[in-house]
């Protein structure tokens, strides 16, 4: 997000930036509709988990009256619960809701301001008032989860600037992936976006220093890890949230200093296949990303939780009450049909808290 006098203050003590997470399951090609390019709305083909309208019904006199189509709006009706209270997040000392992360039955998030920047992890439920998941954390912005790799899950960090796993079974045991590109360090890594059989991509913008000619997306894969630039921006259009397709064919990525959301198609091997397409012009300061089955794109924006078709149609937003805005999003639940939505009140550093939409899809979590 864009910062204002009291994040710009902080980030005296603090050289990071704000964003989301979120992750991607096993791709399943058949079941994507590719993004890249012109086509029909992929909403209107019922997925497995879409709504199939009942039988036409039979009024008295005989004429048969066939049911209303269902809409292809994932929004409509929605209303966000309360999943995480405002009063259960001063509780907890929670400040800056972001990096959210569905993984092994659990919702992670990062608070990346605690303890004056360096940093919490948080996994909730919380069992009874056990502190933060992980502390002293690099100040960790993004999060995303590596099943491939031990369950773990893959952390952004901004001081010092890097990306490395860490094991859900053992926290403490950080593992360094990547903290440099052409021998430089990164800017302020924060979203991530797991990828199977490509690897890890992450953004990196620069809130408020650059070190990077550049800001990039980047993508970490191999053993040993090395790393690639997908696509590079001007400084200034902060690439942010990342999100992918089903099948892992196409990543979204917001540009928060633009206030749109570009795409980028991606080959077999995770390389980007071009430059970035302009995809939608979203709300005031696009942050997390999230993707449903149908193709769907999620983003938080100073307006709520928006949401576009394949094709770029519109729908939402779903505002936040008590002024709360998002910053990040996750699909989970049992049923991978819960839109968790991290927020902060105003968008600044003050109590933390998350919400959650009952959706009618799932989600790639």
């Amino acid at each position: 997000m864009k910062l204002n006098g009291v994040s710009l203050a902080l980030l005296a003590l603090v050289p990071c930036g704000v964003y989301a997470c979120s992750v991607t399951t096993t791709p399943t090609p058949s079941d994507e509709v590719d993004a890249s390019g012109p086509g029909p709305d992929p909403t209107t083909v019922p997925g497995e988990d879409a709504a199939v309208p009942d039988a036409a019904v039979t009024p008295t006199d005989g004429a048969p009256i066939p049911d209303a189509a269902p809409s292809l709006d994932p929004l409509a009706g929605v209303t966000p619960a309360e999943h995480l209270s405002p009063t259960e997040g001063t509780a907890m000392g929670l400040g800056y809701v972001d990096g959210l992360v569905w993984a092994a039955g659990a919702l992670y998030l990062t608070d990346p301001y605690a303890e004056v920047g360096k940093g919490h992890i948080w996994k909730l439920p919380r069992v009874g008032l056990e502190p933060a998941f992980v502390r002293l954390t690099s100040s960790t912005v993004g999060l995303c989860f590596d099943p491939e790799n031990g369950g773990a899950l893959v952390v952004t960090e901004t001081s010092p600037p890097a990306v490395a796993r860490r094991p859900l079974a053992t926290p403490d045991g950080r593992v360094a992936l990547s903290s440099q590109f052409n021998t430089l360090s990164f800017n302020a890594p924060n979203d991530c976006e797991v990828v199977a059989g490509k690897g890890i991509y992450f953004s990196d913008p620069t809130y408020p220093g650059t070190v990077q000619p550049k800001e990039r997306v980047y993508l970490v894969a191999g053993t040993p890890a090395v790393t690639t630039s997908v696509a590079e921006f001007d400084t200034g259009k902060h690439p942010n949230g990342l999100a992918v397709t089903k099948a892992g064919t196409t990543l979204y990525v917001s540009l928060t200093g633009e206030n749109r959301i570009v795409k980028i198609a991606l080959k077999a091997d995770g390389s980007a296949d071009g430059n970035p397409v302009d995809f939608v012009t979203t709300g005031k300061d696009p942050d997390g990303l999230a993707t449903d089955v149908l193709g769907n794109v999620f983003v938080a924006t100073a307006l709520g939780v928006e949401a576009y078709s394949a094709t770029g149609t519109k729908y939402g937003p779903v505002a936040l009450p008590g002024g709360y805005q998002p910053t990040s999003l996750a699909f989970g639940g049992a049923d991978g049909k819960t839109l968790y939505v991290g927020a902060t009140k105003d968008r600044m550093t003050g109590t933390g808290a998350v919400y959650k939409l009952a959706l009618r899809d799932a989600g790639n979590p």
